[in-house]
């Protein structure tokens, strides 16, 4: 009798951890695609964005980008500034589809699966970082911490997903839905990048942070995107993000 007990409090127990594990795997979902939402906002989005990339001894380098992108799939990234990036232009079509085009080579490259992770045209974010695709699609997460409207959520690679880190740690402030910090823990679990997003505000309904801060800890450089002149729902169509587009001038 106390055996049979003792095994049904342990088989209740087993439920209950069961149902607390898949609980909170549907709330970190919930979260991740509110996050990959407010990533996008709108039908669709136009803006500027300025880039500033600092090296460890304070040297500066500022180029200005024209940014489009439509949902979550599809981020189109020109540069305007300086001559010497004019014209190169980044296209990202969902998680595992994307193209970098060269004026001086005059061609589209795809950009391979295990290169995603390289720095995007000498700055501290990666192609990664500034393509398009789902937070869900990528990782597995959980929730590490709630403190007021902050949820810190800790994330690891989905198997056989592409990835230079062993886990992300993700800030979210659930007001917004945008993760203010980032963090990135290597293969040794060593903190080598910081993301923070700040300035948030409202653009035609929409929550956005008006810059964005990579830092790289190996490196001891930085780059700062700052955005300018958004638009929302402007018309865009899927034609709008194509490899023949991103020859264009404009």
């Amino acid at each position: 009798m106390k055996r049979s007990a003792v095994r049904t409090a342990l088989c209740a127990a087993f439920a209950l951890t069961c149902l607390s594990s898949a609980a909170s795997a549907g709330e970190v979902d919930d979260i991740l695609a509110k996050v990959d939402k407010a990533q996008s906002p709108g039908k669709d989005q136009v803006g500027v964005m300025k880039m500033t990339i600092k090296d460890k001894g304070g040297n500066a380098k500022v180029r200005q980008l024209a940014i489009k992108q439509m949902g979550t799939d599809f981020r189109l990234v020109r540069f305007q500034s300086p001559a010497e990036v004019k014209g190169v232009c980044f296209l990202s079509r969902g998680e595992n589809e994307m193209y970098i085009f060269m004026p001086d080579f005059g061609k589209v490259r795809r950009i391979a699966s295990h290169t995603k992770t390289e720095s995007f045209m000498g700055s501290d974010f990666s192609y990664d970082d500034m393509g398009s695709g789902k937070m869900t699609d990528k990782y597995d997460g959980k929730i590490a911490k709630k403190e007021g409207d902050l949820v810190t959520i800790e994330l690891t690679p989905k198997k056989g997903a592409d990835s230079d880190v062993k886990r992300r740690v993700l800030v979210v402030d659930t007001r917004y839905f945008i993760a203010v910090r980032g963090e990135n823990y290597d293969a040794n679990d060593k903190l080598v990048k910081e993301t923070v997003q700040e300035d948030i505000k409202q653009a035609s309904g929409n929550w956005i942070a008006g810059r964005i801060t990579a830092k790289n800890l190996r490196e001891g450089s930085s780059t700062v995107l700052e955005m300018s002149e958004t638009r929302f729902d402007t018309g865009l169509k899927e034609d709008d993000f194509s490899q023949r587009n991103m020859k264009r001038s404009d």
